[in-house]
């Protein structure tokens, strides 16, 4: 699989800009970011991209950003994954979490460890949604609960979910990446409660329900299966979810609302937020 990496150059590059334009990349088939200090880098599969970096220009404000400048290059998977090893660092929440690469030393000091390969597929912990849904992870009782992580990624919200005591964990995605390293990275943490699923909600077993579900994916899509979300949840279940604005959280709470999701809580970090409801 080939991979067209596109090189964004931000006048008066902040975090928060970039931050932006993954957003708005994301949701045009971009998947997989790494921040620059000229801006950042997106990635997207060869055959899924016209060539023409004007056209991904139109998708960017120039009022916001200003004249940024982009250019393209074809590069294959494995150089892909070299250049997130060379800048993946491990992520750390207070004692709770430690979450590193195979390639990092180990950490006896937190509760729970998750070993993350680098690849292709969203979620090491460092992108404020990931680390949003990690932190309020830490104040929910996952014993003895079943789990679906929709838009599960590398798997990280999976691993955690089990080390925190699930008794059984569905981890689907529709990108076939997300699902390769998810079954990668079971095995790197030894997993055995954790069932992988190319597909989205939808693709599973209609009486199949859930103590908590976990989706960190953009806003479009949650608002879009926010009725599927609550079809699914037990009574007293919990839903985690990010990967939307602050702006933004006046529609996901009133989509919720519709589907009698009963808004708990959010957390913001960087204009991201994240949030939690219970199905009463």
């Amino acid at each position: 699989m080939k991979y067209v990496e596109l090189n964004i150059i931000i006048p008066e590059n902040t975090a928060e800009g970039s931050e932006i334009l993954a957003a708005l990349l994301s949701e045009s088939g971009y998947y997989g970011f790494l921040e620059t200090d000229k801006g950042l880098k997106a990635y997207i599969e060869e055959d899924k991209y016209d060539n023409r970096p004007e056209e991904t220009c139109k998708l960017i404000d120039r009022d916001i950003f200003g004249d940024i400048k982009i250019r393209h290059s074809i590069l294959e998977s494995k150089n892909w994954n070299d250049a997130w090893e060379k800048n993946f660092k491990p992520v750390i929440i207070e004692d709770f979490v430690y979450i590193r690469a195979p390639f990092h030393d180990k950490n006896e000091n937190v509760k729970h460890e998750v070993i993350i390969q680098p690849r292709m597929a969203f979620g090491t912990g460092h992108h404020e949604t990931t680390f949003l849904m990690l932190e309020n992870m830490r104040k929910t009782d996952f014993s003895g609960k079943k789990v679906l992580d929709a838009g599960c990624g590398t798997g990280i919200l999976s691993f955690l979910s089990e080390k925190m005591g699930a008794v059984s964990i569905t981890a689907i995605d529709t990108d076939e990446d997300s699902y390769i390293n998810t079954i990668d990275n079971s095995e790197l943490n030894k997993s055995e409660r954790i069932i992988p699923i190319k597909g989205n909600i939808r693709s599973l077993d209609k009486n199949e329900t859930y103590d908590i579900i976990l989706a960190n994916i953009t806003k479009n899509v949650l608002l879009e299966e926010m009725k599927n979300y609550s079809g699914r949840l037990n009574n007293n279940g919990i839903l985690l979810i990010s990967g939307f604005y602050e702006e933004d959280l006046e529609e996901i709470r009133n989509e919720a609302k519709k589907h009698k999701l009963e808004f708990v809580s959010c957390k913001s970090l960087h204009n991201w937020m994240a949030a939690e409801f219970s199905c009463k």
